[in-house]
């Protein structure tokens, strides 16, 4: 991905330096990622600005263990769903090689299907000229459409930090999805050999989860 914005935000910041606003998460003398980026435990908007390479170089100068506790969490607006997939796969090197802490972005798509390592040909029905991209990827699962005002979570994680146990992370994603809906109202359950999590009573799905 080349560097530039990822979201509406038309502030810039300059490499390397602090953002002036108090808030920002610099990643040292090489790279930054963003006027507004800022701890998992930070509040308001952030609109996220993303230098790949800058990143990279930083990563490259880094050990492994050279991350602080913590995370980031972007809020980026609506982002179509390739440029997104770019900016994750830029993130989860850095993450990787410790440049930076576990990053989770929240954000929506503009109409776009989206479809996993076993999806079968017969479950796709688009209608020619419906302006709904179709995109394939390299996740788990089936299809899944991504529209705006459904919002789409990517957690960035070293699961070297996090048990190294993928279905264990799976089942804690259901656990956090159940537990975020709980406050509207809402019953979400997990049904037995399926993932994700739903409303019962006819069963709807509520959440769908794929893991790169």
């Amino acid at each position: 991905m080349h560097a530039g914005e990822v979201c509406p935000s038309r502030r810039t910041q300059p490499l390397g330096q602090p953002a002036s606003d108090g808030c920002g998460a610099g990643i040292g003398p090489h790279g930054d990622l963003g006027q507004d980026a800022r701890p998992l435990n930070g509040g308001g908007p952030i609109w996220a600005i993303f230098d790949a390479a800058a990143v990279e170089r930083e990563a490259a100068a880094q050990q492994p263990d050279a991350v602080a506790l913590g995370g980031y969490l972007m809020q980026l607006g609506e982002v179509p769903y390739l440029e997104a997939w770019e900016l994750q796969r830029s993130l989860a090197g850095a993450v990787s090689q410790g440049a930076i802490p576990d990053t989770v972005l929240l954000l929506e798509h503009p109409p776009v299907v989206t479809l996993g390592r076993r999806t079968e040909a017969a479950e796709l029905h688009v209608p020619e000229g419906a302006g709904v991209e179709v995109v394939e990827t390299d996740r788990g699962g089936k299809s899944t459409y991504h529209a705006p005002g459904q919002l789409v979570c990517y957690p960035i994680l070293d699961l070297r930090r996090h048990g190294r146990d993928v279905k264990a992370y799976v089942r804690d994603l259901e656990d956090a999805l159940i537990r975020t809906v709980e406050p509207f109202g809402l019953a979400g359950e997990r049904i037995e050999g399926l993932t994700g999590v739903w409303l019962q009573r006819p069963p709807r799905k509520l959440a769908s989860i794929g893991v790169h």
